[in-house]
């Protein structure tokens, strides 16, 4: 039976991963400025025999004293037959929807923000508070962006940031958003994008977003996908992040890993390592 949720502490904190399924983009996708060759040995050295690499979505569902915050969505049903999972994990956690008050949105790409509404349009998090960074908003949502865009995006951002556009929370400088949580600016995959840090006594958990797609970063950090809005601004980010969480012994959370997606980064630039916590 496939492990679609994964429960731990950070402290006191109860923190729950929760998938919401698994996809496989083209490898050129991900590691768009790759030579070829190279590419092609270093996903054979990962046993990746195909053009294709699969990628996991791991949202986390975090429970303070007051508060029960979801960091991401998915992709959300009807995107794909094996993504869309999010809410079919939550019940069988035993987790109503209705009682989730805080979502945070680290970026507004599809895998992300996809289960925000359902098939009707309606908020599957109905009581919740909506967090996101101002710029990111405003990159995918203001009026300057549209024409740039294709129709089927456009529609999409308005089906899934549209009906929270009267109750998100846009913040200008990251901070703590509930007691124990606080986002952190992780600029260049997306204007706005954002990292996540949980944190209790001295125990803390740094989830990662997209500022690490794929195991294979750490290998090659220089490498990035064909999605990142300013590319090299990217690399900076994932850089300090892996120099940081190496230095630190920090839990991580990336979102894309495989399942669950936790663990730690050891070695140094010359040989970064990843160490997984095991379901």
């Amino acid at each position: 039976m496939t492990v679609e949720s994964f429960r731990f502490k950070v402290g006191e904190l109860d923190c729950l991963v929760v998938s919401d399924g698994t996809y496989a983009p083209d490898a050129q996708l991900i590691f768009a400025n790759a030579l070829e060759e190279e590419l092609k040995q270093a996903l054979e050295g990962h046993g990746l025999q195909g053009a294709e690499v699969p990628l996991w979505e791991a949202c986390l569902l975090v429970r303070t004293n007051r508060h029960t915050v979801l960091v991401d969505t998915g992709m959300g049903r009807g995107r794909g037959p094996t993504t869309g999972r999010l809410l079919l994990n939550l019940e069988a956690e035993g987790i109503d929807p209705a009682e989730i008050d805080t979502v945070v949105l680290t970026h507004g790409h599809g895998d992300h923000i996809g289960g925000l509404t359902d098939g009707e349009g309606r908020l599957v998090f109905p009581h919740a508070r909506y967090v996101m960074s101002r710029e990111e908003w405003d990159f995918w949502m203001s009026a300057e962006g549209r024409p740039e865009m294709d129709e089927d995006m456009a529609h999409f951002l308005d089906v899934k940031l549209g009906p929270i556009a009267h109750r998100v929370e846009l913040l200008e400088n990251g901070g703590e958003i509930a007691p124990g949580v606080r986002v952190m600016d992780a600029a260049g995959h997306t204007p706005g994008h954002m990292m996540v840090e949980i944190s209790a006594g001295r125990r803390k958990l740094l989830y990662t977003s997209d500022t690490l797609i794929h195991p294979l970063n750490l290998l090659y950090p220089d490498w990035y996908g064909a999605g990142e809005w300013d590319p090299q601004q990217a690399i900076v980010v994932r850089r300090g992040l892996l120099e940081r969480a190496a230095r630190e012994g920090l839990l991580l959370l990336a979102f894309h890993f495989p399942f669950p997606g936790l663990g730690y980064i050891r070695g140094s630039e010359e040989a970064w390592r990843w160490n997984p916590v095991l379901p």
